[in-house]
């Protein structure tokens, strides 16, 4: 019995550590919430509801707002990782795919939104037209980043 104990203890604390930097997506619904801020490098996130061309119902985005608050150019990189329901991670794979890489003049913000042709800018978090089997997307974060 306190095998067992000790092992529900265990995993919930890891879960805690896991999640310690991840943004419940009902937090990003309103207005821009910060995600990380690391050497002057601000990201923050957004969740929103696009109507794409041609399609009948809204897709959901996480977008970015990402600010060089420094005096100088900044060089970064990182990856977006989106937590669900059952416990899985889309984007926690450090991968080429994974990774958005930016460079921002001094004292400078790029924002993404619906019009965005860039993709970098944006987390895909719900395609209407896809079959989740119950399983919901919780919470977004930002994995892996560096600030050069």
């Amino acid at each position: 019995m306190k095998k067992y104990i000790t092992l529900i203890a265990l995993l919930i604390s890891s879960l805690n550590l896991m999640a310690q930097n991840a943004v419940e997506l009902g937090k990003l619904k309103k207005e821009w919430t910060e995600l990380a801020n690391q050497n002057g490098l601000v990201i923050e996130g957004q969740l929103t509801s696009c109507k794409l061309e041609g399609v009948d119902k809204p897709f959901d985005y996480v977008f970015f707002k990402l600010s060089n608050t420094t005096d100088e150019e900044i060089s970064f990189s990182f990856s977006a990782a989106v937590n669900y329901s059952d416990g899985t991670c889309a984007g926690c794979e450090e991968s080429i795919e994974n990774t958005r890489t930016f460079t921002i003049a001094p004292n400078t913000t790029i924002i993404g939104d619906c019009n965005a042709t860039e993709g970098r800018v944006s987390v895909l978090i719900r395609n209407p037209y896809q079959n989740t089997f119950g399983i919901e997307p919780i919470s977004v974060e930002i994995i892996n980043l560096e600030v050069k």
